[in-house]
C-alpha cells in the first residue's frame, strides 16, 4: 500500500474524513481524533481514528501517523447502555423514584434526573452536596434527617425513613428516603447510595382519612345517642356517648354480641332487624351493666366504613319521653 494516496485506500467517504483531519493536523500541530461510520456489506462499523503529527526539529509537522480502530463493538454497549439508563429514567418518573449517590471522600452528591424533578431542581440550581442537600429538607425534619444519615455511618446500616421537602418555591413535598452507605478495607465509609420517592400523594390522602376519623370521632362523641359499629352481629366500636350510658368501656363492649345492650325478651326481635339490615326505628328495652334497664329507641343502617359493610346502631334513651307519654295518659284519664 506505500504509495498509494488516500483516496485509493479507503472508501470515499472515509478518504474525505481522513484527508481533512491530516490537513488540520499539518496547519494546527494538534492531535485529531475522529469517530466515523462505514457501510461495509450492508453492515455498520463504527470506526475511530487517532491523527498524530511527528515534528522535525523546528517543531513543524513533516508527516502524520493515523491509527484506525474497528470500536464497533463499544458503541453497541454504548448505545445499550444509553438505552438502559432511558429505560430507567422512566420508570424512574413513572414510580417518581430517583437515585443518588454521595462520594464521600470528594463531597459531591450525584442525582439521577428524577431526583431533580422531585425536588423540582436543574443541575445549576444544586450545589451538588450533601450540605446543599440537606438545605432542600423542611427545616422541621433536618435534624432528624441528618441524625438519621449520620446514625447509619457510625452504626454501618441502612435506612428507611419519610421526611418533607421544602423547595424553593414554597411548596411541600413528602418523600421516603433509603440509603446504604459502603466502607473500605480501613473500615472508613466512602460511598452512599439511595433512592428517594415522592409520596406526597400518599400521605396527604392518608392524612386526609385521619383528619376525616376524627371529625367523625368528634361528631361521634358530640351525639347525645350512643353509637355502635357492629359486623355480622358482633361489637366491633362504641363512643363515648354509649360508654357512659350503659357503663362498658370501649374494650369491654368489643367482642360482644350487638343484643347484649337488650333485655332478653326483645334480643331475638332486635337480632333479626341486624341481619335483614332493617332501618326503620322502634322500641326495645335497654340493659345496662350494673344490670339496670331504661326504654330506649334503636334505629340502625348498613354503611360502608373502613373498606367493609358494618352496621351502625342508634341507641336513644327515651325515658323522659315515656315518663311525658304516662303522664298525659293519666291527665286524660282523670278528664274522663
Amino acid at each position: 500500500i506505500v504509495g498509494k494516496t488516500i483516496s485509493e485506500l479507503f472508501p470515499m467517504t472515509l478518504s474525505r474524513i481522513y484527508t481533512k483531519g491530516i490537513e488540520e493536523v499539518f496547519k494546527t500541530g494538534s492531535i485529531i481524533v475522529r469517530d466515523s461510520l462505514l457501510q461495509i456489506n450492508n453492515e455498520n462499523i463504527n470506526i475511530n481514528t487517532t491523527l498524530n503529527p511527528i515534528l522535525d526539529e523546528n517543531s513543524k509537522v513533516i508527516e502524520v501517523i493515523g491509527i484506525s480502530r474497528d470500536i464497533s463493538e463499544r458503541k453497541k454497549a454504548e448505545n445499550e447502555l444509553i438505552q438502559q439508563k432511558k429505560k430507567l429514567d422512566e420508570a424512574q418518573k413513572l414510580a417518581k423514584v430517583g437515585n443518588w449517590e454521595l462520594d464521600l471522600l470528594k463531597n459531591t452528591l450525584t442525582w439521577s434526573n428524577e431526583v431533580y424533578e422531585i425536588f423540582e431542581m436543574t443541575p445549576d440550581d444544586f450545589g451538588a452536596t450533601y450540605e446543599s442537600f440537606l438545605g432542600v429538607i423542611h427545616p422541621d425534619d433536618r435534624e432528624f434527617v441528618n441524625k438519621a444519615y449520620t446514625d447509619s455511618l457510625k452504626n454501618k446500616t441502612e435506612y428507611n425513613i419519610i421526611h418533607r421537602l421544602l423547595l424553593n418555591n414554597g411548596k411541600m413535598k413528602y418523600v421516603n428516603e433509603r440509603c446504604k452507605t459502603f466502607y473500605n478495607n480501613l473500615d472508613e465509609a466512602t460511598r452512599s447510595i439511595g433512592t428517594i420517592q415522592d409520596i406526597t400523594d400518599r400521605e396527604l390522602i392518608q392524612q386526609e382519612l385521619i383528619e376525616s376519623e376524627e371529625r367523625y370521632q368528634l361528631l361521634s362523641e358530640a351525639t347525645f345517642e350512643a353509637i355502635f359499629i357492629s359486623d355480622k352481629g358482633i361489637c366491633t366500636g362504641q363512643n363515648k356517648t354509649a360508654e357512659m350510658m350503659f357503663g362498658y368501656t370501649l374494650e369491654e363492649a368489643v367482642g360482644k354480641a350487638g343484643t347484649d345492650w337488650i333485655i332478653h325478651k326483645d334480643r331475638e326481635n332486635v337480632m333479626q332487624n341486624m341481619m335483614a339490615g332493617y332501618a326503620g326505628a322502634y322500641e326495645v328495652t335497654a340493659l345496662r351493666k350494673d344490670g339496670s334497664v331504661f326504654p330506649c329507641e334503636i334505629q340502625g343502617r348498613m354503611m360502608d366504613y373502613k373498606g367493609k359493610k358494618v352496621r351502625m346502631t342508634a341507641l336513644r334513651n327515651i325515658s323522659r319521653r315515656k315518663k311525658a307519654e304516662d303522664e298525659l295518659f293519666e291527665k286524660k284519664d282523670e278528664l274522663k
